[in-house]
């Protein structure tokens, strides 16, 4: 299913509806004149028209391998970038590379921080700008990328039954396999953001991921 990602911090238009239909926190997803914050399933079937045997996420062991074609070829992409140009700013949201590629990888680490209990607040959404700094070279983040990986693999492998668990966010209660579903998106989307400013800089992603590679993702539209 298509759909467009608005950056409501540099989108005054996708501001202004998401106060109109009286939100004040991101993430919300609006069809027409109504709208969902956070990831309400329920919610968001009902919304985009989709029944409740619509095909869903994908199976756990799936989603695994997924992760980990995402992951490597990130590890492969960041490696690939020059080290003086980690602090180069992309046009998207004015943040450097160090911090888009440090933020492939982060979310699925927050989302499992916090299994045993505590909340993902929005005060912690933009913790990576901070965080990523700590990683001063590419080998850093890609060896970050695979500390993450390990993380992922040890919960899906030998914890399957945390998945169920539900985890309370700033934008409602998830399942952490939901959450591991919607981090696993946004790091697709992330890297093919990376490959795209990767070519800015005058570096040609080595063998980048393509759509039937991200079969089974939902990557939003849009510039990250």
């Amino acid at each position: 299913m298509a759909f467009t990602d608005h950056n409501v911090d540099a989108d005054a238009d996708a501001a202004r509806t998401i106060r109109a239909l009286g939100f004040r926190i991101v993430p919300v997803t609006v069809v027409g004149d109504r709208g969902v914050q956070g990831y309400d399933v329920a919610a968001l079937r009902d919304l985009v028209g989709l029944s409740a045997d619509a095909k869903g996420a994908l199976p756990p062991d799936e989603l695994l391998e997924k992760y980990r074609l995402v992951f490597r070829a990130a590890q492969r992409a960041v490696l690939q970038i020059p080290e003086l140009d980690l602090d180069w700013t992309t046009p998207g949201r004015r943040r450097t590379l160090r911090q888009l590629t440090w933020h492939i990888f982060d979310r699925a680490e927050d989302f499992i921080r916090v299994v045993d209990g505590g909340e993902f607040t929005a005060d912690m959404v933009d913790d990576y700008m901070s965080r990523s700094n700590l990683c001063r070279t590419s080998a850093d983040i890609a060896a970050y990328g695979e500390q993450v990986l390990t993380k992922v693999e040890e919960l899906i492998t030998h914890r399957r039954e945390w998945l169920d668990r539900p985890v309370e966010t700033y934008f409602g209660t998830s399942s952490v396999y939901d959450l591991l579903t919607r981090a696993l998106s946004m790091a697709a989307f992330r890297l093919e953001g990376t490959y795209g400013y990767m070519r800015m800089i005058g570096v040609e992603p080595s063998s980048p991921l393509g759509p039937d590679d991200y079969a089974g993702i939902a990557i939003p539209s849009g510039t990250p």
